[in-house]
């Protein structure tokens, strides 16, 4: 029986090595399939603007933007707008030249000069100016830039001077074939050629493992069953490559690529089958029981299973031995189980040898969980002769393994960086503001010294666009303009992606509390306006929470510290409806709330409140004009409170790069922000306290 089995397999596992390397290869080379290795795009050459991702993503390359199967790949995020594709060179252009694959989705291109703007969409077959109707086309979109005016052919798309680039999917995958940029003198000075540059690193070898375990299981198992166990490969290569990156982000997996999640998933899906294979060959149990057991092996077996527990709690540290006790317990279980079915010991101690070794290898987090699913794997191949042999043991024994499976997955995403990654505290609406804590901070001169508190979101501090460097968020620029003019000061940054008024205004007295600040600086305005995540504003969402019951916020407490039960939630999350209503997350009325709460906190504890908003590009700061009329109100109406006015105080500087997309600050921008900022701290911080007053309460 074994014999006939293993002749089998090993002729179909050569046949489907063959075939699978060879799809593989074809596949990748020609389709970008999921398994596909992908180039990133030249970082030297090209900007990649995430919006709205996690912060805890280690690297963007071969998320959004990736160059595959002879294409610029732009694929839409699940939960916020797709990556936006900046030209490095930020030059003027001319002309733009953009060559789609059949069948990509539009690709939305932006032309952005000083003043105007110009939204354009483009199919392989067609193009329309936002908003209107398509037009249609063949070949490559030509569109050129003079005088005054967009033009592709002879139709005008509206006026516009020399211009910067901008292009991001809308709703479909976007494929780009080749793009081509010409400067102000008509020369190209940008030229893309993905088909060329596509290096096409195929899966070759993983097909042919994938292949070779695949037609090699089937060909030993045979029959139905087989059939059956065959599916979950197939139904996984058949994913298409988007998906696996919708559930890369749909769970938060921020250290895992979405081609490392589809191989993941294809070696997982293969697992029946080799237990099938497994239950075949008849090795899985051993046949009979054995009274020639030397004590030697025992001695040998539990020599080992310390082995392995201590290296297995190696990155416990010095205290990883203490495992060594339970490990000799966990190793030994299987003779109780061996004595209790009537097996030969030694073959049961064998046959468990990979859960000593994955425990060893992986370590007790991930490694228990595997050495239980062995274990598991084992009794349900097994399970025919167990349950003639010893059917009330089969039975126990399944059902606590299978039991045991919950925790140990519980454990092994607790011991990777799945506890991050799946931590409802942290994912739930971001509730790290509750208890901030300061992004960068920093004193200078002699004590004692006054502070300086800065709050605000991404543009303050804590983003992607100066990846480690603090110190090149304006609030660091400030200190070193202060503290090169004399002043003795301690500085906190508190800023942070996605933060807005109601957020600080919450986190506030917090904040003044623990630094004691002569002034605080807000620089806010975006993420309260311009954020749309939901059919309900902040301050409802907070309303909702506290409406629960006790018993409610209790039961989700409980879940919430279950990491699978977090995974489990996310999965299930439905993602966004681009059609559905959505409002801002703090509408101007709600700001107004929170800005005069903040006001009220800094007035009480003598703190200046120094209002900025924000600084963007042109047609965003039109849309934010409001809440800059909001602040300057405010500040003329409260005691205690100063008003900024950022872009009058910015504008003489406007051509020279302040932003690196449409609101966050480049370097030069920082720098400007802080000449702008530091003499009017240094006047506040000289002059006395604002007078405080009892009879301030929250509005």
């Amino acid at each position: 029986m074994l014999r006939r089995v293993s002749s089998r397999a090993l002729v179909g596992g050569l046949v489907g090595a063959v075939c699978g390397g060879l799809l593989g290869g074809w596949l990748g080379r020609h389709h970008g399939a999921a398994f596909v290795v992908p180039d990133p795009i030249d970082p030297s050459r090209w900007s990649v603007l995430v919006p709205g991702m996690d912060e805890n993503v280690v690297s963007h390359s071969g998320r959004g933007v990736q160059v595959v199967g002879g294409a610029i790949v732009l694929t839409p995020h699940v939960f916020h707008r797709a990556d936006v594709l900046l030209p490095r060179d930020q030059r003027g252009i001319s002309g733009v030249t953009i060559e789609l694959l059949p069948g990509s989705g539009p690709v939305s291109l932006r032309l952005r000069s000083r003043t105007t703007m110009v939204d354009v969409n483009i199919l392989p077959d067609a193009w329309r100016v936002l908003p209107g109707g398509w037009t249609p086309h063949e070949g490559p979109v030509e569109l050129r830039i003079g005088g005054g005016e967009a033009r592709i052919g002879g139709v005008a798309l509206g006026p516009v001077g020399p211009a910067n680039l901008e292009l991001t999917a809308s709703r479909e995958v976007v494929r780009l074939r080749g793009i081509t940029l010409l400067d102000e003198a008509g020369v190209p000075f940008l030229v893309e050629d993905a088909e060329a540059a596509w290096v096409g690193r195929a899966p070759i070898g993983w097909g042919a493992v994938a292949g070779a375990l695949a037609c090699g299981g089937l060909a030993a198992t045979g029959g139905l069953g087989g059939l059956l166990v065959l599916v979950p490969p197939v139904a996984v290569a058949l994913v298409p490559a988007e998906a696996w990156l919708e559930l890369v982000e749909r769970l938060y997996l921020v250290r895992m690529s979405p081609w490392e999640l589809a191989r993941l998933a294809l070696a997982l899906a293969i697992v029946p089958l080799l237990v099938r294979l497994l239950a075949r060959s008849g090795l899985a149990i051993p046949s009979e029981r054995s009274n020639r057991t030397s004590p030697r092996w025992l001695w040998a077996w539990a020599a080992l299973s310390v082995v392995a527990a201590g290296f297995g709690g190696r990155e416990q540290g010095g205290s990883g031995w203490m495992f060594a006790p339970i490990g000799v317990g966990f190793f030994l279980a299987p003779l109780l189980f061996a004595r209790a079915a009537g097996l030969d010991r030694v073959g049961v101690l064998l046959r468990d040898l990979p859960s000593a070794l994955v425990i060893a290898v992986a370590g007790w987090g991930v490694g228990l969980l595997g050495a239980i699913a062995w274990r598991l794997a084992l009794l349900v191949a097994g399970a025919g002769t167990l349950l003639r042999r010893a059917p009330r043991v089969a039975a126990d024994g399944v059902f606590i393994s299978a039991l045991a499976l919950l925790p140990a997955a519980e454990f092994a995403a607790r011991s990777t960086w799945l506890d991050t990654a799946w931590d409802a505290a942290r994912l739930e609406d971001d509730q790290s503001w509750r208890n901030p804590n300061p992004f960068w901070q920093d004193t200078c001169g002699a004590a004692p010294r006054k502070a300086v508190l800065f709050t605000g979101g991404s543009s303050t501090g804590g983003a992607y666009q100066f990846e480690g460097e603090p110190t090149a968020f304006y609030p660091s620029r400030i200190h070193t303009l202060l503290c090169a003019a004399g002043l003795g000061i301690r500085t906190a940054n508190y800023g942070y992606g996605g933060r807005d008024s109601f957020t600080v205004s919450r986190s506030l007295p917090t904040l003044l509390a623990a630094q004691e600040p002569a002034v605080v600086v807000t620089y806010l305005g975006v993420n309260d306006l311009l954020t749309q995540e939901s059919s309900l504003t902040r301050a409802e969402r907070e309303a909702v929470e506290e409406g629960r019951s006790a018993a409610t916020r209790g039961l989700a407490s409980l879940g919430a510290r279950s990491r699978l039960l977090t995974g489990l939630a996310l999965l299930t999350r439905p993602a966004l409806d681009p059609d559905a209503a959505v409002v801002s997350d703090v509408p101007l009325p709600d700001a107004e709330v929170n800005l005069r709460r903040m006001a009220a906190a800094t007035l009480a504890a003598g703190t200046w409140l120094v209002l900025v908003p924000e600084y963007t590009e042109t047609e965003t700061l039109r849309r934010l004009a409001e809440y800059a009329t909001l602040e300057q109100r405010l500040a003329a109406e409260l005691p205690g409170v100063v008003y900024v006015d950022v872009v009058a105080a910015l504008a003489p500087y406007t051509g020279e790069g302040l932003l690196i997309d449409r609101n966050h600050l480049s370097r030069k921008g920082s720098g400007r922000l802080a000449e702008v900022l530091a003499p009017v701290l240094a006047k506040l911080l000289e002059a006395a306290p604002p007078a405080t007053t009892l009879s301030s309460t929250d509005p």
